[in-house]
């Protein structure tokens, strides 16, 4: 999977643990809307080609969020689920985190199709030179980071509560 999540830093996850019911409520609805508009924001880009072309909507299909609040810590993920090619390849980690130059050899059909130059090509085996990191999910979670911790301490101050 690859994915983040809106999880503070263990100096958080204590404070939390100490907080009364009023703080623990409005840290976790504040976490709640944070994973879904950084879900939101994701599905949007990718819509957009901003990262790259999902042409058959499989990673924006595969985008999820969640909050779970068990008692000791308020945690926020989103992610994308794996998107396993046939070839065993896991699209969405590929993606998110990129891959290093690889070989393409040919398992099940007689030879690999592809348009090089305005030509198509066949080829038993192929180098693929690698992708880059595309970062589509940890790269909006970095930008939107420190606006969640201050809304999140402003969340906690408004109870009155303090930690």
């Amino acid at each position: 999977m690859s994915g983040v999540e809106l999880s503070g830093a263990a100096e958080v996850i204590l404070r939390l643990q100490e907080m009364g019911t009023a703080a623990r409520r409005a840290v976790g609805a504040v976490v709640a809307e944070e994973a879904a508009a950084l879900q939101a924001d994701i599905r949007a880009r990718i819509g957009t080609g901003e990262f790259f072309k999902d042409p058959n909507d499989r990673v924006r299909q595969a985008l999820w969020s969640s909050v779970e609040d068990d008692g000791t810590a308020v945690t926020g993920a989103v992610g994308a689920k794996p998107i396993v090619l046939g070839n065993g390849f896991d699209l969405a980690s590929g993606l998110e985190y990129g891959t290093a130059a690889h070989d393409i050899v040919v398992r099940k059909a007689k030879a690999l199709a592809f348009v090089l130059g305005g030509a198509l090509m066949f080829r038993q085996r192929v180098h693929h030179p690698g992708t880059r990191a595309y970062h589509f999910v940890t790269g909006p979670f970095a930008e939107r980071r420190e606006r969640i911790r201050e809304r999140i301490a402003a969340a906690v101050a408004i109870t009155g509560e303090s930690p």
